[in-house]
């Protein structure tokens, strides 16, 4: 039993225990560490281990590869949300025929939902199922009125059944908003649980957090738990946290909060480049904050309130700190710092590499106009993400007068060229990503309407639309299409397209022009 005695879920794990006939051993983790559990439960002979998944995951960290908990038959997993990497580390170190359960509870109510996992269930990436109701409880997920949604759809949990707590001691307000009895199932009590969640249609059910902790990113919902199960994937990687931070700029940002296994030293800049790989923009954290241990609270779980702001210093980068060497450098590092958050800032240093994303890239398109008087594309970011070669941009580049042009995002290369087309705001920054993993021997463009895209793309009709892009296509491509299996992209028509021939500076890791 891993379970801190104050945790409600301990108490009912000790007496389901006991009055089964079982012996409960207890481990006093705070006072031994995790570095002797793994002996003292093969000393203990245990065969059932219950405890949360941040003490799961410092229990695998000590293990050696190939160590293996043999007396185990069973883990039980709950309050927190267990990750698909969990399973897979479950699977390293644990008997072939053990299960691991994922449960998911409540104090009014005890056990909801159960997942059990042997070695042939199948477990896709992100979080873990909740799993099955639980004997005696019927799920069912509502909308804001209390009616069910169609399964597949996201809505608050509710629970019914018989074996449900009678209330809140002396609350008795917060007891007639959480609980109620359904007079269609002869009295059976109801309770709204707070927390969010989906149901398949053979009822397997998706916790999704609490109701009132939903993270919104650009207008994007984001479950962090998939974040979270693609940092620790990493092997470097022992524990992460991610969660939302109000950035220098007002809006909202996800940090990460990372502990290292022992002997690795990942940093900020090698953390997000590789998420990016897999990613969409708006689940890569802003910041990446690596700690010695996450601050946990009494029952063991990760106390989040208790994680520390992101530090403001400079992170280690690839690129070594060199100072401004004009008042136009002076000005674009104060630009990069504020939008950032991040002191100081050197010309080398990569914009996204400190935490930046494309709404900071916006902002700072803006304050370069209002500044130089030169309207570039958004995607000038791209190319020119230090402020060495941004401020070599504003001093050499004519900028478009189209609202429409062909962005440049790697002109080398002997693969067939793609073409990228914007969605409705116009914007191509999000594919940085994807660009990226295409490799180096890719040549890639995409069209981009209008340079900073604060609303929805202005275009006469799709066909004028389509016309001014095909005519931008040509500038790259004079032959058009080709049923060829390889296309060789002719050199010389990389003079039609403006801005293709790559900076004299160092090149971006985003950009090949």
């Amino acid at each position: 039993m891993l379970y801190s005695y104050s945790f409600a879920a301990a108490n009912m794990d000790v007496f389901g225990a006991l009055l089964s006939g079982a012996t409960v051993c207890f481990y006093p983790l705070r006072e031994r560490g995790v570095a002797g559990l793994a002996a003292w439960i093969a000393g203990e002979r245990v065969s059932i281990l219950h405890t949360i998944p941040t003490v799961f995951r410092q229990l695998i960290a000590s293990l050696e590869q190939g160590d293996s908990l043999a007396t185990v038959r069973a883990v039980d997993l709950g309050g927190e949300p267990v990750l698909s990497v969990d399973v897979d580390r479950f699977r390293e170190h644990f008997p072939e025929t053990a299960l691991l359960v994922n449960h998911y509870a409540a104090t009014e109510l005890s056990v909801i939902a159960q997942m059990p996992i042997s070695a042939s269930t199948h477990v896709g990436p992100g979080a873990v199922p909740a799993g099955y109701a639980a004997h005696g409880v019927e799920i069912r997920i509502v909308d804001a009125d209390g009616a069910d949604v169609p399964s597949g759809t996201e809505g608050e949990i509710v629970a019914r059944s018989v074996h449900m707590s009678a209330g809140y001691w002396n609350q008795p307000e917060l007891t007639a908003r959480n609980f109620a009895t359904d007079p269609a199932s002869g009295g059976l009590r109801i309770y709204r649980t707070g927390d969010l969640g989906r149901l398949a249609p053979d009822g397997c059910l998706q916790h999704l957090g609490r109701v009132d902790d939903r993270i919104k990113i650009r207008g994007q919902s984001v479950e962090v738990a998939e974040v979270e199960n693609a940092l620790v994937a990493f092997d470097e990687i022992a524990e992460a946290v991610v969660t939302a931070r109000p950035s220098p700029a007002g809006s909202t940002r996800l940090v990460a909060f990372v502990v290292s296994r022992a002997g690795a030293f990942p940093t900020a800049e090698s953390i997000r480049q590789r998420l990016a790989v897999t990613l969409p923009e708006s689940m890569i954290p802003s910041a990446v904050v690596l700690l010695d241990r996450l601050p946990l609270t009494p029952s063991g779980k990760v106390d989040r309130a208790a994680l520390p702001e992101p530090d403001q210093a400079r992170p280690t980068l690839e690129a070594v700190f060199v100072e401004p060497r004009d008042d136009l450098e002076s000005t674009l590092c104060r630009m990069w710092e504020e939008i950032t958050g991040v002191k100081p800032v050197g010309v080398d240093d990569d914009f996204f590499a400190l935490g930046g994303d494309s709404l900071g890239a916006v902002h700072l398109f803006v304050r370069i106009e209002r500044l130089t008087g030169r309207r570039l594309p958004l995607s000038s970011i791209m190319r020119a993400p230090t402020v060495a070669r941004m401020a070599e941009l504003v001093r050499t580049d004519a900028g478009y007068s189209s609202a429409w042009h062909l962005a440049t995002l790697g002109a080398r290369g002997t693969e067939p060229p793609i073409f990228f087309v914007h969605g409705l705001r116009g914007g191509v920054v999000f594919l940085r990503g994807l660009v990226e993993a295409l490799g180096p021997d890719q040549p890639s463009f995409a069209f981009e309407a209008d340079g900073r895209f604060e609303g929805p793309l202005d275009a006469s009709s799709i066909e004028d639309l389509a016309a001014a892009y095909v005519d931008l296509l040509r500038g790259v491509r004079p032959q058009g299409p080709t049923t060829s299996a390889v296309i060789r992209p002719a050199a010389s028509s990389r003079s039609r397209l403006p801005d293709s021939s790559p900076p004299k500076a160092r090149r971006s890791r985003f950009s090949d022009s």
